[in-house]
């Protein structure tokens, strides 16, 4: 019968060193600092026997949290101080803001895609949304596989007023174009709103946070 593997938490200072040494053997090897396994095990000061014994068996934990990592693509408006409030909303939270993209403005928007890893967040990403400022909108990208195979990128869309509108407005004339350059399908599935109400794009609204949520 086969031995059930357990996996235990435990501190680094609690662990021997050859573990410390082979997870640092990998991460040179993931950030590039090291080319080779040799060259990473030379460096880290340990044989190539006891990094390829145990490099299975070490895992760093925060290489476990990248289910905690989520992208926003945001669309700000042009007004000075603007891109500063929002990071100071996602500092305030407690999410670790890991990149930020944003182009060059234009008709008074400009958009922005930040990544933040979320696992330390004292805030549900419901209350983080509700907490931005009421002139820039938010909408979070993620992905589910098409019937055909392929990734299929879904846009939902937090708040649907001018701007909001607006971006439903770009994606859907730009389609063709923008899933050319990406070599994926893409859609705007869902958009948050306070209370429903007649409008074009109803078929799109949700006042269900959970409801997008659940989709990711």
């Amino acid at each position: 019968m086969a031995r059930k593997i357990k996996y235990y938490l435990v501190a680094a200072e609690a662990l021997p060193e050859i573990f410390i040494r082979v997870a640092e053997a990998k991460r040179m090897m993931q950030t590039g600092e090291a080319d080779t396994v040799g060259a990473a095990t030379k460096m880290a000061g340990i044989s190539r026997s006891a990094f390829y014994k145990y490099k299975d068996a070490v895992q760093p934990f925060n290489d476990m949290k990248s289910e905690h990592i989520i992208t926003f693509y945001t669309l700000l408006k042009d007004v000075s101080g603007t891109l500063s409030s929002v990071l100071g909303v996602f500092a305030a939270s407690g999410a670790n803001i890991l990149t930020i993209n944003q182009s060059i403005p234009t008709n008074g928007c400009a958009a922005v895609t930040i990544s933040a890893e979320t696992s330390a967040m004292e805030k549900s990403l419901e209350q983080l949304i509700t907490t931005f400022p009421h002139w820039t909108t938010l909408s979070n990208s993620r992905s589910w596989p098409d019937k055909g195979g392929a990734t299929m990128i879904k846009i939902a869309i937090l708040g649907l007023g001018t701007v909001g509108t607006g971006v439903v407005k770009v994606v859907e004339a730009n389609t063709a174009p923008i899933q050319h350059k990406l070599g994926q399908p893409l859609s705007v599935k869902t958009a948050l709103v306070r209370k429903l109400r007649a409008d074009p794009y109803q078929h799109l609204m949700t006042e269900n946070f959970r409801e997008i949520a659940r989709d990711g």
